[in-house]
């Protein structure tokens, strides 16, 4: 993997982690996230990425499959309740350690996505 890879990769995990957070502003309920909050989440982690340093619109598609892969699998493990916990809690600054780790898998995922995304488009 390329510093410029590694970089772009580093970039992704935080978003992914605004990403879950956005998502939160934008459901306010529980359970299997709606495709609202799907959509929320993509457009976000998408609209961040592709703002990036470094990242010039040829590099887009990378955005845009990391971003969906991660949308995907963090739904599988993250429920919108737990997001909505998370967002309040970052929001006043009180972050517990179970809420930090649910942030950091969000975080895994998108790194995760980015570095299969990467190997995938080699």
């Amino acid at each position: 993997m390329t510093s410029q890879t590694r970089l772009v990769v580093a970039i992704l995990a935080g978003l992914v982690v605004v990403g879950a957070i956005t998502l939160w502003f934008a459901t306010h309920r529980g359970g299997a996230w709606p495709e609202e909050a799907r959509t929320a989440f993509f457009e976000n982690c998408a609209k961040e990425c592709k703002s990036a340093p470094g990242m010039t619109e040829a590099k887009y598609p990378f955005c845009d499959s990391t971003c969906h892969c991660a949308a995907e699998e963090s739904e599988k493990v993250v429920s919108v309740a737990q997001l909505e916990e998370v967002g309040i809690a970052v929001k006043k600054g009180t972050t517990s350690p179970g809420q930090i780790e649910t942030l950091n898998r969000v975080k895994a995922i998108g790194v995760s996505c980015a570095m299969k995304v990467a190997k995938d488009q080699k």
